[in-house]
């Protein structure tokens, strides 16, 4: 089980025998014989106060270092973090995620936007955030609230081609929430404006965190109540039912929630 650091602001003494990600933009430093390398390896070019905790896994601590430029280091290479994703279970790469969106954090927030003075992390309310200590500024996390939804209609699928995607590629319909609406009225609203059909009988599925970009996705299966499938052209420029044989061919095997919602379709 993972466990949260925080409220701490400094590494234990034993940290430098824990994996450090080191995230230069989205890659992080990689061992070639595939493992994290020890937050020790860094000590020759960084100071014991550039780490941030990230928490302990079964035992294990974990920190982040955030890269002002790329370090080259013999037998490592960097590795991003999608890549990573096609390599390791969905809980190693839990915390992988949330090392990148830490490392985007603090990046982003390195001084102050309201008067530009330098942030510190320290004791904010119950929890640890970024504050100017000039004009009291606070910089919280960001997350991103996002829709993803199986629709059936009978034994089908809706499935889509975004105007992004590769060839042949098809998925379930995804959007981001808008600012007064609820999650119901989002997975409506998105399927709606994507390939202009109503649903109906909207449930909750799952959630999963998601860093790309930094995103909260929650996972819904809903039911087709009206309307003819017409692709917006703009965004999804295909889209139709498909059959558990055709989604079968599909599918792409992956840790992401869209993928649970396809296999809970295929398993019904």
């Amino acid at each position: 089980m993972y466990t949260d650091l925080e409220p701490r602001t400094k590494l234990t003494k034993n940290f430098t025998e824990g994996e450090c990600f080191a995230f230069w933009e989205d890659s992080f430093i990689f061992d070639k014989e595939g493992s994290i390398p020890q937050a020790r390896v860094f000590l020759n070019y960084f100071q014991e106060d550039d780490f941030y905790p990230l928490g302990f896994f079964k035992g294990q601590e974990k920190s982040l270092l955030v890269l002002e430029k790329p370090l080259e280091l013999e037998g490592m290479e960097f590795i991003k973090l999608r890549d990573y994703s096609r390599r390791v279970d969905a809980e190693t790469f839990k915390i992988a995620g949330r090392a990148f969106l830490k490392s985007q954090y603090f990046r982003e927030h390195k001084f102050c936007g309201m008067c530009g003075n330098k942030m510190e992390y320290q004791a904010v309310y119950n929890t640890y955030a970024l504050k100017c200590n000039n004009c009291g500024n606070i910089a919280w996390n960001r997350v991103s609230n996002a829709i993803i939804v199986a629709v059936r209609k009978g034994d089908k699928l809706l499935m889509a081609h975004n105007r992004n995607y590769g060839k042949n590629k098809y998925s379930i319909l995804a959007g981001f929430v808008e600012y007064g609406e609820s999650a119901e009225e989002a997975v409506r609203r998105e399927v709606f404006e994507e390939v202009g059909i109503k649903v109906k009988n909207i449930k909750y599925f799952s959630s999963q965190a998601w860093p790309f970009p930094n995103s909260y996705m929650l996972g819904f299966t809903a039911e087709y109540e009206s309307g003819e499938i017409t692709p917006d052209g703009e965004e999804i420029i295909d889209a139709s039912w498909f059959t558990k044989e055709e989604v079968k061919d599909l599918l792409n095997p992956s840790i992401s929630i869209s993928a649970r919602l396809v296999e809970n379709f295929l398993e019904s």
